[in-house]
């Protein structure tokens, strides 16, 4: 389970034998949840998802790793790319910067 970015606490994975669409799971506090990107039409929604028997994000955290997600979407898929479809390890990424 490849840690793409670190930002402020929160810790952003892909996992390596993981399913489409492509998604990222979030981990912070303990709690965990998963966002996935899906395009309609060349429009980015992106999707909070709860994963069973662990600790849910918080609100404020879902409505910060949605914004995350959306700022960081092309560097996310080209890590699911890169690790799913070209077997490339993946590189973590420290964001220093509040979105």
């Amino acid at each position: 389970m490849p840690k793409i970015f670190e930002y402020f606490g929160y810790l952003l994975y892909i996992y390596v034998d993981d399913h489409l669409p492509v998604h990222i799971h979030v981990r912070i506090q303990g709690r965990e949840g998963k966002f996935i990107l899906l395009y309609n039409n060349g429009l980015l929604t992106v999707v909070h998802e709860h994963i069973k028997n662990k600790a849910r994000l918080t609100a404020a955290e879902i409505t910060e790793m949605r914004k995350f997600v959306r700022k960081y979407a092309e560097k996310i898929k080209e890590q699911w790319e890169a690790i799913h479809y070209f077997k490339k390890r993946a590189t973590c990424i420290k964001i220093k910067r509040k979105i």
